[in-house]
């Protein structure tokens, strides 16, 4: 065998090993412009996108992690893991489901969602160490995580945060609806129109909170400052709540 057939053969065998590496699972279905979406996943990252389509589109990647010691424990939790995705009614729920770790030893592999669905769909996410994006949705969305990063823009309509050793970058094209921020040890920070009319209330232990907006000072604290008052006459509340870190409140 030639020098350049030998090389060859070794980047033809590498790419099949690659290719065995990952998979993808690829998903459309029909979902009312009002319906809603449930996500529950761990590792790897979130892409939501919006559209004006009756319907939700699916890709999933899974990505065997290759870096564990126990490789060929981590290959037979990769060859393991698979996307349930179940369709009630008007609702889409989309699960990452790993094998039990009384199973096999090893290390989850990765998943990395890129998803497209209506604009005016409400979402709930639920996650454990991935990047997440939402961007455009005109509906409710709430998320509950642990160490991710999150960046949500182009938002209008309610917004629950619920989040652990995380960073957040929130942008709100309007704030129509009860807003609330629920934060241990993390750095959030909201975006929101000058003109946005709200009523604002801060509690917080350890943490600081910076406003654009004019608020009145109720207390002082520690680190951290409790402010509460109607901004540009008040409006729809903003509850925010945080144990170590630190919230910023900007205005556009």
């Amino acid at each position: 065998m030639t020098f350049a057939r030998s090389i060859t053969s070794a980047l033809f065998a590498c790419s099949l090993l690659a290719a065995a590496d990952s998979k993808t699972v690829d998903k459309t279905l029909p979902l009312p412009l009002t319906g809603s979406v449930s996500l529950e996943s761990h590792n790897g990252s979130i892409q939501v996108s919006t559209w004006d389509r009756p319907q939700i589109e699916i890709h999933a990647r899974i990505e065997m992690n290759s870096g564990f010691q126990d490789r060929e424990a981590s290959r037979r939790r990769y060859e393991g893991t698979r996307i349930d995705i179940d369709t009630s009614g008007n609702s889409v729920v989309i699960k990452s489901k790993f094998p039990e770790w009384n199973n096999f030893s090893g290390s989850n592999p990765e998943i990395h969602y890129t998803i497209n669905a209506p604009r005016t769909a409400n979402w709930t996410i639920r996650d454990h160490n991935s990047r997440i994006e939402v961007r455009e949705l005109h509906a409710a969305l709430s998320i509950f995580t642990h160490n991710s990063r999150i960046i949500v823009t182009g938002l209008a309509g309610a917004f629950k945060l619920d989040t652990h050793n995380s960073d957040a970058k929130v942008a709100f094209s309007s704030l129509t609806a009860p807003s609330q921020v629920d934060m241990h040890n993390g750095d959030v920070e909201l975006l929101l129109p000058s003109s946005s009319r709200f009523d604002l209330q801060t509690s917080s232990h350890n943490a600081r909170v910076h406003s654009d907006f004019p608020v009145t000072t109720r207390g002082t604290r520690n680190r951290g400052s409790d402010l509460e008052g109607k901004v540009n006459g008040g409006g729809p509340s903003l509850r925010l709540n945080s144990h170590n870190g630190s919230f910023r409140i900007r205005a556009s």
